[in-house]
C-alpha cells in the first residue's frame, strides 16, 4: 500500500491517490469563479445606474 510520491506544492493539489490536478486545472476554476464574480457586480452597477437615472428624472 504504498502511495506514489505526488509532485506537490504550488504546482497542484492531491486528488484521490497520486493524481494530481495540475495548475492549468486549478486557473481554470478561479476564472469561472471571476467570471461569475463580474458578473454579479456588473448587475449591481446596473441597477444602481437606473435608480440614479430615475432619481434625476423626478
Amino acid at each position: 500500500m504504498s502511495d506514489k510520491i505526488v509532485q506537490g506544492g504550488k504546482k497542484g493539489r492531491k486528488i484521490g491517490r497520486n493524481k494530481v490536478e495540475c495548475k492549468r486545472y486549478r486557473d481554470e476554476d478561479r476564472r469561472e469563479k471571476n467570471k461569475q464574480r463580474r458578473a454579479e457586480f456588473r448587475k449591481l452597477r446596473l441597477e444602481k445606474g437606473k435608480l440614479k437615472k430615475e432619481l434625476k428624472s423626478v
